[in-house]
């Protein structure tokens, strides 16, 4: 049985596939299994790293039911995760 990281990666490695522009941006997904494992801290030292190396990047904060990248960056959120959801 597939668990959480399997369906990542197979997503991850489809958005690749998909990608046919070599100047399409990559993206990456960072995830933990559960929570106060250290994703959100990742995520957002990964930014801040790709951003002062000279990058773009887009920091978006999908989880569900307790989304805090905005807490950690110490800004107010505009929106939230239920904004672009289908």
């Amino acid at each position: 049985m597939p668990d959480q990281a399997d369906i990542l990666r197979h997503l991850v490695a489809g958005a690749a596939r998909a990608s046919t522009s070599s100047d399409s941006p990559p993206l990456w997904a960072i995830a933990g299994a559960k929570g106060g494992v250290g994703a959100t801290t990742l995520a957002v030292n990964l930014a801040i790293a790709l951003s002062r190396s000279g990058r773009r990047v887009v920091l978006a904060d999908v989880n569900f039911s307790h989304g805090d990248v905005a807490l950690h960056c110490g800004a107010a959120p505009r929106y939230h995760v239920g904004d672009v959801r289908a």
